[in-house]
């Protein structure tokens, strides 16, 4: 166990659960690697005196070929949103593996086909633009293993969440068609001064942030930073022309808090800065 706390009470627990050492941050890499060659000699050492350790040769081409074809088929049916389509998937997949593959009952067979599956559908998902935790909100956990885990009961906890991720995608499909993109734009043009930001604001429209960067920059032709840039840049050319307020309250009054940061950015976009923009516009009104 790697940790950043120094504190004996955590050691205790960690020695508790059976961690070989307990090493403290910043990590050397020596020790670390030490630990490591520890590891791998009391693993091998626990192989030999047992068949039911994981061996990491224990998936066979077909095997993984197989799953890899099902999984297709898998996302087809959950491209077509049926749930129908999903159990019949799984029902295939249920027959065909216990009648191809005599080792499935083993332990490592079940744990690789487990991570397999579930990696697939957090892919789907992530791919569809929504986080795991919209689709499965507090519900999702993972599946615990155990000696006598056997393949039907794991296979039925991955058909339950392929069917939850179905019908909340959906669901979110449904909500996400009628998403008025102009209603992030009026909110963006509301609170930029705020800290707004992209995974707040795609948290708040119940989409990922991908997706509302990507729909964004289709729509508008400009990025979403961009925007907030151009929102902020223009406030703050406004404030500057305003001889009546001090520059330094200016990069606060258009949504900055580092002034740097402020300045840089301010040079970058409009070429001069704020204090000679205001050095031309006296000079301009003296000569007047």
């Amino acid at each position: 166990m790697i940790s950043g706390y120094d504190d004996f009470s955590y050691v205790q627990d960690a020695l508790r659960l059976g961690v070989s050492d307990y090493i403290l941050k910043p990590v050397k890499a020596s020790i670390l690697n030490d630990q490591l060659e520890k590891c791998v000699e009391k693993i091998k050492k626990k192989r030999n005196k047992t068949n039911n350790g994981l061996d990491l040769n224990f998936v066979s081409s077909e095997y993984s070929s197989y799953i890899d074809y099902r999984v297709d088929w898998i996302n087809n049916a959950l491209l077509s949103g049926s749930e129908d389509k999903i159990n019949e998937e799984f029902d295939i997949l249920e027959e065909q593996i216990q009648i191809k593959f005599s080792e499935i009952q083993r332990r490592d067979f079940i744990i690789y086909f487990y991570y397999r599956l579930l990696y697939n559908l957090q892919n789907y998902i992530i791919g569809c633009g929504y986080l795991l935790k919209q689709i499965f909100s507090s519900k999702f956990t993972s599946f615990v293993f155990d000696d006598d885990t056997k393949f039907i009961r794991m296979l039925t906890y991955l058909r339950e969440l392929y069917v939850e991720a179905n019908m909340n995608l959906n669901e979110f499909k449904l909500k996400r068609n009628k998403l008025d993109i102009s209603k992030i734009k009026d909110y963006l043009s509301a609170n930029y001064l705020e800290e707004v930001s992209l995974e707040r604001t795609a948290e708040l429209f119940s989409v990922s942030k991908e997706y509302l960067s990507k729909i964004y920059k289709e729509e508008y032709k400009i990025s979403f930073s961009k925007f907030i840039i151009k929102l902020r840049m223009e406030k703050a050319m406004q404030l500057v022309l305003d001889s009546s307020i001090p520059l330094k309250k200016i990069p606060e009054a258009s949504g900055f808090i580092d002034q740097s940061h402020f300045y840089k950015t301010f040079k970058k976009y409009w070429v001069k800065t704020p204090g000679d923009i205001r050095a031309t516009l006296k000079k301009h009104n003296e000569t007047d």
